[in-house]
């Protein structure tokens, strides 16, 4: 009886054990998921600052619209557009991969790619050219109505 009592006691201690070891490695992993992320909104923050008024055309690899990208559209754009080329989601860009990734991941107007992205005053503004990408691409609009777009998205 007095063995039973025993190891009664020991098993709730070492479950007691258990549940404080288990408490203490959560809170562990959920502050540092936090303090991570607190620091990468931060790096990306900082990154928009730094980058006032630079402008970005996006793209990926899909096989119908991509020659027409390049072929079209990548010669007829300003020397002052990054292109930004995901391929198999990894993104291929001049300035940081990462943090082009993360404003990727914001995008408000995405529908699929193409896209154009501007940086002004410290917020990411996108807009999705489509339509109008694959209206030009098939032929009903001109090629100009689609450069234009692009043009006045970034003057805007």
């Amino acid at each position: 009886m007095v063995i039973i009592e025993a190891f009664s006691i020991i098993s709730m201690v070492c479950f007691g054990i258990f549940i404080f070891c288990f408490s203490v490695l959560s809170f562990l992993a959920i502050s540092d998921i936090y303090f991570s992320n607190k620091k990468k909104d931060k790096a990306f923050k900082a990154w928009l600052q730094a980058n006032h008024g630079k402008n970005f055309f996006c793209y990926n690899e899909r096989r119908k619209a991509r020659p027409y990208i390049e072929e079209i559209i990548l010669p007829a754009l300003n020397k002052n557009i990054e292109i930004v080329y995901l391929e198999n989601r990894q993104v291929q860009s001049q300035s940081n991969p990462n943090l082009v990734s993360d404003a990727l991941y914001q995008l408000k107007n995405y529908k699929k790619f193409p896209h154009l992205m501007k940086i002004r005053h410290g917020e990411l503004i996108d807009e999705s050219i489509l339509n109008t990408f694959y209206n030009a691409k098939n032929g009903t609009c001109s090629k100009e109505i689609l450069l234009e777009e692009i043009h006045s998205f970034y003057q805007k």
